[in-house]
């Protein structure tokens, strides 16, 4: 039997709105791969790609650095099972002062909704389970 959650009325079209082990659906579109969320948009890196891959880092340290490291929190959502930061990502973070949470996608999403929900400043980057 397959994983499927459907979320209703929504107010907010960034709001992940369904998902399954293959997509999530975030206004009205689905997403097959992993997604990268800041400022209101949704990314979507259309290739096989793990949340640490070395192009996702580069793309993480890119955004912070546009956002002048002012930031509320960066969400990573790690797939299926919680996977530990890399040492050099957890200094960097460190060292810039940089809040973030790490975790497994599922609980992921669903912090997804709620900090969009308050109205966040937030870098999220997700690999689907």
């Amino acid at each position: 039997m397959a994983l499927q959650i459907d979320i209703e009325n929504l107010e907010n079209s960034a709001f992940i709105s369904a998902y399954d082990s293959s997509y999530v659906v975030i206004n009205n579109k689905k997403f097959k791969n992993l997604i990268i969320f800041n400022d209101n948009r949704v990314v979507e890196i259309n290739k096989k790609i793990e949340v640490y891959d070395n192009e996702v880092l580069l793309l993480i340290k890119e955004e912070l650095k546009k956002k002048k490291y002012s930031i509320d929190l960066v969400l990573l959502g790690t797939g299926k099972k919680f996977i530990k930061l890399p040492l050099a990502l957890e200094e960097f973070f460190l060292e810039n002062k940089i809040k973030h949470e790490v975790m497994a996608s599922i609980p992921a999403y669903n912090t997804f909704n709620i900090l969009v929900t308050e109205g966040r400043n937030f870098l999220a980057i997700l690999e689907l389970v």
